[in-house]
Order: structure tokens, then C-alpha cells, then sequence
């Protein structure tokens, strides 16, 4: 009974006519559909190889001339997969190793090619499963590749929209803020003070409405920050300075003095720039609209005497101070503290949420502390520039 069926081309590279002969044969009575060519020297294997494509390759291990280890090393030099049998008469040990580490898929001994088609058998199922894997990893590779593209155009696509709403909701309000603030500064005539009350009190909630857009924008970009970071080593006093001079003009005007204090031999920080920027404005921005009377706001950084690997800094005010029920839930998405410290403030309640999440992504985090006639302070950390972003995310508190 036939084990085998199938065609089955065959390149045997051999001197002995008659050894091929055998070789085939064997394969032939189990049931393969073999056809062979046989190859005595280099030329002639090189040439059959680049005419036809073979499914099986058996070499006699000493061959005039040269050997069967010298047309293994020339296959391998191809970078044809084709299973490669040593046949021949007599094998010891140590050379029947060397040809495994060569490359050579089995060797079968002349004296028992019995155990040839089972051993062809097998290899062939073998280099199906590569192939079948191979293909597996192509078409994984493939899907992953699309799928990267898939989401780099949703990436742009959000952002795109994104970029139009801004547009076609700022665009109308502050136009409006314009039109307001020139009625109110008598552009279009004198007004009564019932009418500048109305307007001043319009004005305000326009602007209000104006933040409140810019929040919901912000948490929105949040789905892309992982798409927009990038971080790299920063000085934390350039983007602390900035964010202070953008409230210098507010800050005078309730007689509140901003202070920088971080020194000039502090670490530099791995950690993106827009964001700590961002940070830094919402936390002094907040401070300045809770705090109704003079007073001073800080911010400050120090190396994080609990990690050293981290920065701390710290925006500290000197207004009224935070209850524990609010300093529980501050940093909860769309809270809205009811403390008296906070009682000048308004929005949507996520600026703190968004501190959280910009924080985070840069293996952070942030707190609060406060205290009755020590005002309120923000503290977050951020990884030092020297440590790997691994480690940073390892490591973080």
C-alpha cells in the first residue's frame, strides 16, 4: 500500500548512476511521483538550480572533485529554501554533525534508504509550516503596516477637525469680544450706565464662554498628545518665565507679584516644553483668578528628595486655603470646587484634569497641598533628563 502521494522533483548530486537509481526508486515505491536529475559536478548543479525548482536536494557526501558539503554551501550562498539530504555510504559521527551545523537538513546512509521517504516526508511538512509562517508574518506585517497608516490619517483627521472647530467657534466669538469692548470703550457713541452695566456684564460672560471652548478644545487634544509629544531635555526656568510673563498684565492689575524661583544648576528634565508651558499657565492662571486681594504667587523647582530621578516644582499662592473634601476630588474631570479659595473660579472644571493627564504622560504626577494661612500649592514632578524613559516610567511615584 502506497504511504505517499504526490509529484515530487528531485536533484541528486552523484556520481554513481546507479546509487540514483535506487534513491528514486525507493521514493517511487511509497507512493511519491518522483522524477529526478542527477548532477555529477559545481557547473552542472549551479545550472539545474537556476533552470528548475526542486522540492528535494540528496548529495553523496564524497563526490570526484568536490563534495556534497561544497554544493550545500553554494545552496545556502543562493538562498534557495530547499531541504538538503546527505546520502552516502558511510558517515561517522563527528562528520554526520558537521554536516547538521552546516546547513544539512538529515543524512540517510546508503545501506538504508528505507528511511528516506519518510524522512523527505517530513521535511517537506516542515518547510510547509515555514512557509505557512512566513506568509503569516507577511500578511501580519502587511495589516500592521495599513493599520499604522489607518491611524496616523485618523490622527489627521482629528486634528484637522480639531483646527476647524477652533476656527469656527473663535472665530465668531472674539469677534464679538471685539465689537463689545469698542461699544464699551464709547467707539459708537455714549452709553447709560444701566446699558455699560449690561454690556460689561455681556462682555464677561462672552469671555467666559471664550475659555470654556478653549477647555473643551484642550481636553480633546488629549487624544492626540500621545501622536504630539515630544519630549526632549529642558530647562524648566524657560518655560516657567514664559508662562509668568503671559500673566504679568493680570497679575498687576490685582496687585499680585509673580515670582521665578529655580535655580540655574537644577537638573535638566526630559519632558516635552508645550506641555509643561500648558501646565504652568493653568496652575498660575488659577491662582490668580482665585486670589481676590494681593498677594504673591511662586513657582518654584527642586531636585525630588523622595526620587532623585525626578524634579519637583511647585506653584504655591498665598490665598485662602482648600478644604479636604475639595482637595479629594480636585483633579476629578469637570469638578467644580465650591470653596471660598476658589470662588473666582469658573469653566468646564477639567483644567486640573488636564494638568493630571499632561503630567502622567510624561511619567509624573501632581498633588496638592493646602493649609489655613499658607494658601494653596501645586506640586508635579517630571524625570530628570538622565534617566532613561523606561526607567522614568518605572520609577514614577
Amino acid at each position: 500500500m502506497n504511504m505517499y502521494t504526490g509529484y515530487l522533483r528531485v536533484l541528486i548530486v552523484e556520481d554513481n548512476t546507479m546509487d540514483a537509481e535506487l534513491c528514486l526508486q525507493e521514493l517511487k515505491s511509497v507512493g511519491f511521483s518522483a522524477t529526478a536529475d542527477v548532477v555529477e559536478t559545481p557547473g552542472a548543479f549551479a545550472d539545474k538550480l537556476n533552470e528548475h525548482s526542486y522540492d528535494v536536494i540528496l548529495a553523496d557526501y564524497r563526490i570526484p572533485g568536490w563534495s556534497g558539503m561544497e554544493a550545500l554551501i553554494h545552496l545556502k550562498r543562493m538562498g534557495k529554501d530547499i531541504p538538503f539530504i546527505v546520502v552516502t555510504g558511510s558517515l561517522g559521527d563527528e562528520a554526520a554533525v558537521q554536516c547538521i551545523k552546516a546547513g544539512a537538513s538529515d543524512y540517510i546512509l546508503k545501506d538504508r534508504l528505507a528511511r528516506l521517504p519518510q524522512a523527505i516526508f517530513q521535511l517537506l511538512e516542515e518547510k510547509k509550516l515555514r512557509q505557512a509562517s512566513k506568509l503569516a508574518e507577511q500578511t501580519m506585517l502587511c495589516q500592521a503596516v495599513e493599520l499604522e497608516k489607518a491611524r496616523e490619517r485618523r490622527f489627521q483627521m482629528k486634528g484637522e477637525f480639531l483646527d476647524h472647530v477652533s476656527h469656527e467657534l473663535r472665530t465668531p466669538i472674539a469677534a464679538a469680544c471685539m465689537f463689545l469692548t469698542n461699544t464699551l470703550d464709547g467707539l459708537a457713541g455714549s452709553l447709560r450706565p444701566e446699558q455699560q452695566d449690561w454690556l460689561e456684564k455681556t462682555l464677561a460672560n462672552l469671555l467666559e464662554l471664550h475659555r470654556m471652548v478653549n477647555e473643551l478644545l484642550s481636553i480633546t487634544q488629549l487624544s492626540l498628545a500621545d501622536q504630539a509629544f515630544m519630549p526632549g531635555d529642558v530647562s524648566l526656568a524657560e518655560p516657567a518665565n514664559h508662562a509668568c510673563s503671559v500673566f504679568r498684565e493680570a497679575a498687576h492689575a490685582k496687585n499680585i507679584e509673580l515670582i521665578v524661583n529655580i535655580s540655574s544648576d537644577l537638573p535638566l528634565v526630559h519632558a516635552d516644553s508645550r506641555y509643561i508651558h500648558q501646565i504652568l499657565t493653568i496652575l498660575i492662571g488659577n491662582a490668580i483668578e482665585a486670589m481676590n486681594k494681593e498677594g504673591t504667587i511662586t513657582v518654584g523647582a527642586e531636585a525630588f528628595d523622595l526620587d532623585p530621578h525626578f524634579v519637583r516644582v511647585a506653584v504655591a499662592d498665598t490665598g485662602g486655603a482648600l478644604d479636604a473634601e475639595t482637595l479629594s476630588t480636585i483633579f476629578e474631570r469637570f469638578d467644580q470646587p465650591r470653596n471660598a479659595a476658589y470662588s473666582g473660579r469658573q469653566g468646564l472644571g477639567i483644567r486640573l484634569h488636564i494638568c493630571e493627564e499632561l503630567v502622567a504622560r510624561q511619567t509624573g504626577r501632581i498633588w496638592v497641598e493646602s493649609q489655613p494661612g499658607y494658601g494653596i500649592t501645586f506640586f508635579f514632578t517630571l524625570p530628570t533628563a538622565h534617566l532613561p524613559h523606561k526607567t522614568a516610567a518605572a520609577s514614577r511615584l
